[in-house]
């Protein structure tokens, strides 16, 4: 797992980058899930060149696609609803230890396709496959399903693209992160090599000792950075785990 200077990109980015945050998340820590994404993705093709067809023929397949987008874009939607529950009660978690952080972090998730009392999942997903094929003929692609969810990030109920400090959202992104790590280690007693290339950027020094120092128990974590950050958990380090690279060699 990787920790990257461009991360608060989940939070103040696009659509896109959370949708990729979630697709890892699910693939590494729910079997299934990522072969399920690989059907759902070569459905969505295959539909979406269908109705491309469609418009440049005066035909009206598109429909022959809808059962199986259905069926595989369900299970990514449930698996995505009840993972991010999990993982946000684990980031709240490492952020309640933290120091001098007022991050009242929630995420929701926003599926496009919502079921009502009276329809599975699956009959709302085709209704409204059917009810938006005018828009898509807009479009010319499938404008609904999990290609096309939000995943948005509040503190204290606002929109933390808007309100909230660069290093606030460095430390919700980070928190999400180590979340994915913690549920690996509880869930598949799995202890991943961990790779910070200047991760702690806009984060103070002790939530940043704190952080480093609740990862003592794994075996491998790999720190790049232009300087040596002046915190313990470095200047503690025995002189042969540091190697540095002059003049770019």
């Amino acid at each position: 797992m990787d920790f990257l200077q461009q991360d608060y990109l989940l939070i103040s980015g696009g659509p896109e980058e959370k949708r990729r945050f979630l697709d890892l998340s699910c693939s590494l820590l729910v079997p299934g899930y990522y072969n399920t994404l690989l059907k759902y993705n070569r459905a969505l093709k295959q539909r979406n060149l269908q109705i491309k067809h469609d418009l440049e023929n005066s035909t009206n397949h598109r429909h022959l696609w809808n059962d199986i987008l259905a069926k595989t874009g369900i299970f990514l939607m449930q698996v995505r609803c009840s993972l991010v529950e999990k993982l946000l009660e684990m980031a709240r978690l490492r952020i309640s230890q933290m120091v001098q952080t007022p991050i009242d972090l929630h995420i929701d998730y926003v599926p496009s396709v919502r079921r009502t009392d009276t329809e599975s999942g699956f009959d709302a997903f085709v209704e409204k496959l059917k009810e938006t094929q005018r828009r898509e003929d807009i479009f010319r692609s499938t404008i609904v399903g999990p290609h096309r969810d939000g995943l948005h990030f509040l503190n204290s109920g606002e929109d933390m693209r808007a309100f909230s400090s660069q290093g606030q959202i460095r430390m919700a992104v980070l928190s999400m992160k180590l979340a994915v790590i913690d549920l690996m280690r509880i869930d598949q007693n799995a202890y991943p090599v961990l790779m910070f290339d200047d991760a702690f950027i806009e984060i103070d020094k002790r939530n940043t000792q704190m952080i480093l120092d609740s990862l003592k128990d794994y075996n491998q974590c790999l720190f790049t950075s232009t300087s040596i950050p002046d915190i313990p958990f470095f200047s503690l380090l025995d002189e042969t785990c540091l190697y540095a690279f002059p003049e770019g060699t």
